[in-house]
């Protein structure tokens, strides 16, 4: 996974910024699962 932050960042920037939020909530949900 980490190996990957780089280019998941490069991705990360070019998102919209509607979709980023829901990635980051996304993510928030995957470390701490309700």
């Amino acid at each position: 996974m980490l190996a990957d932050l780089g280019q998941l960042q490069v991705w990360f920037d070019l998102l919209p910024q509607p979709a980023r939020r829901s990635f980051v909530y996304a993510q928030q949900l995957r470390q701490f699962p309700v």
